[in-house]
């Protein structure tokens, strides 16, 4: 039985697990109820809306969604699905969203869905589920993921920084050291980035200023959305971002700079300065806003 406590691979391992009956009750679904709209719509060239799969568990509940549905000699052919999860977390006690993100699951805390729910100024009316939904369209499915592991994320050493880049807008977290998830806490849309030059400057981000710079050029015009999209997919552990750029470092270079983190990290001195440098962060921060 898995909990929002449960590893990357017992995650994965739930997936996997009820990937195929899922997958079955979607197909009937498209077959049985959507057949006759989804043949006309191909035949128009006009876009299919989102279809949903669903599978309630005591655990928690699955969507699936078909990704690319083309025209077949007999009905038509689905080329991919994708899914995710609503479970409760257990510390919360509130709802999380979990995706299926390869080769690490992503787990958006409530806090973070609300404040996509607030940014991207939808209706208060909207369920936490269709929140979820609209966020798993607009970047969630296959995210562009960036993660400095020298950095501590807050006082626990066991969390190293982490953004996670979708269409509409920038999620700021954590990996976890010992479940390997990783975690979503707060979002920041498009528009929050560009107006908060302050946070852009004060952050050590490079990968935001990347994202941002890359994101107005085609605000203006200047590539197409299909490179804005290409610009979003994860790169490999062999891509650093310098000066705002992307460059390609060679196994060597990659290895040093592995080697580098790793030392840092094992450094009492710089973990505990890494964790007093969040403290007062976190605390101006508090005074900054006024909170009690």
């Amino acid at each position: 039985m898995i909990t929002s406590e449960s590893s990357n691979r017992e995650f994965h391992r739930f997936f996997d697990e009820h990937r195929d009956e899922l997958s079955k009750r979607l197909l009937g679904l498209l077959l049985n109820k959507h057949r006759r709209t989804i043949l006309s719509l191909l035949k128009k060239g006009a876009e299919i809306p989102p279809i949903w799969g669903m599978l309630k568990l005591p655990e928690a509940t699955l969507y699936m969604l078909p990704i690319g549905i083309k025209p077949a000699k007999v009905n038509f052919q689905v080329t991919s699905l994708s899914c995710f999860m609503v479970m409760k977390d257990l510390r919360e006690q509130t709802p999380v969203f979990i995706t299926d993100s390869k080769p690490h699951v992503i787990m958006y805390s409530a806090h973070a869905v609300r404040r996509y729910k607030e940014r991207m100024g939808l209706d208060a009316e909207t369920e936490f589920v269709d929140v979820c939904k609209h966020m798993f369209l607009n970047g969630c499915i296959n995210p562009r993921v960036f993660g400095d592991m020298s950095k501590i994320y807050g006082t626990n050493i066991n969390r190293r920084e982490l953004s996670i880049i979708s269409t509409n807008g920038a999620y700021m977290g954590f990996a976890d050291g010992k479940t390997e998830v990783f975690h979503a806490d707060t979002f920041l849309s498009s528009d929050d980035l560009k107006k908060d030059q302050l946070f852009l400057d004060a952050s050590k981000s490079e990968d935001l200023k990347l994202w941002k710079s890359v994101r107005e050029a085609f605000v203006k015009g200047e590539i197409t959305s299909e490179e804005l999209q290409r610009q979003l997919v994860c790169y490999p552990s062999n891509i650093a971002v310098s000066d705002g750029k992307i460059i390609k470092l060679s196994s060597e270079e990659a290895r040093l700079r592995d080697e580098e983190n790793r030392k840092a990290i094992s450094d009492p001195d710089y973990l505990e300065k890494a964790k007093e440098e969040n403290r007062q962060r976190y605390n101006n921060k508090v005074s900054r806003k006024g909170y009690k």
